[in-house]
């Protein structure tokens, strides 16, 4: 199975999302348009695109420049958004970032230039400066992915699976939604955007009589992954206590991962670890799939069911367990 949030069609509800920003406030159709992300990774370089593209097809006469990167430094965002500001002045009437950092640093150069009612803010992914900007005035629109509900969904499939047998279906498309400041305050908006309103805290003792015992593994590529790896631990955990009350299980749940995100090697070594102990359920992720599918083989060799969160291609399902990926 795959459990995903679209990433093109992301592209395309930013997009709207824009153009609607704009027609609110009455800005021209041939202005210019800054587009900014983190890094190239080749699925979110498709949902870039399909904004671009979406966009240029409801307004033909915008000069969209051409993406900008900072490499996930919101300061690096700031700089490049602002030589933007001043090399078209008037003329530049918003920017769309990909990402939560981008989005950050959209909130800081929109606040800083005081040109909210003439600049479009629209962003992917929520944090809490994302949140307070939108609050003041500083964003839009963001459109929210959905990594609690990936990582809930993972491991509740995982020992769906291992306790009944249970199948799932190939494909189960997990889509963004766009919020605004006149829905953000709804109690399931809300949620997309601060999934720390719905952690729990610890698991209730088992019963004595529990009739079977899981070890699970949640893998992360980096344990200071910020607000996204928050929200998907979270997800996880809060699983975790479900699927114990609800399949009689006990759970032994290990949280593991590198520090950064860059340490690929390290990810790998930690994984090569992980599989020798033979966990049931190994939850991983990883946006760099290719580089752990032969592990991938080796764990469902032996018996592990794996599931992937956030990974950023489709996989086939029957050989790697339930894919998640957005």
């Amino acid at each position: 199975s795959v459990y995903y949030c679209d990433q093109p069609e992301q592209g395309a509800l930013a997009a709207q999302a824009f153009y609607d920003a704009m027609v609110a406030k009455g800005l021209p159709m041939d202005g210019v348009v800054g587009v900014h992300m983190s890094v190239v990774v080749p699925i979110l370089e498709a949902k870039i695109q399909n904004f671009v593209d979406t966009l240029q097809g409801l307004a033909p006469d915008l000069t969209i420049l051409e993406t900008q990167y900072n490499e996930n430094d919101v300061n690096n965002g700031i700089s490049l958004m602002e030589a933007q500001l001043a090399a078209h002045g008037d003329e530049l009437i918003g920017f769309f970032g990909g990402n939560n950092v981008t989005g950050d640093a959209i909130v800081r150069v929109i606040e800083e230039s005081g040109r909210a009612e003439a600049l479009v803010g629209v962003a992917v992914d929520s944090d809490p400066a994302e949140i307070e900007g939108m609050k003041n005035g500083y964003l839009d629109v963001l459109i929210v992915q959905t990594p609690y509900d990936q990582a809930y969904n993972a491991v509740m499939s995982a020992v769906a699976h291992i306790v009944t047998g249970e199948e799932f279906d190939d494909e189960v498309n997990m889509p963004a939604s766009v919020i605004t400041p006149e829905n953000m305050d709804d109690p399931d908006m809300a949620a997309l955007l601060d999934p720390t309103i719905l952690a729990r805290g610890g698991a209730e003792e088992p019963a004595a009589d529990v009739p079977e015992e899981l070890y699970l593994v949640y893998l992360t590529p980096s344990t200071e992954s910020g607000y996204w790896g928050e929200y998907v631990r979270i997800g996880i955990e809060n699983a975790v206590m479900d699927a114990e009350e609800e399949y009689g299980v006990t759970i032994n749940y290990e949280y593991a991962g590198p520090a950064l995100e860059s340490s690929q090697d390290e990810y790998l070594s930690i994984l090569e670890g992980v599989i020798a102990k033979g966990p049931d359920a190994l939850i991983m992720g990883q946006l760099a799939p290719d580089a752990v599918a032969p592990f991938i083989t080796d764990a469902t060799a032996m018996g592990t069911y794996v599931n992937l969160v956030s990974v950023g291609v489709d996989l086939p399902g029957d050989q790697y367990g339930s894919v998640y990926y957005c």
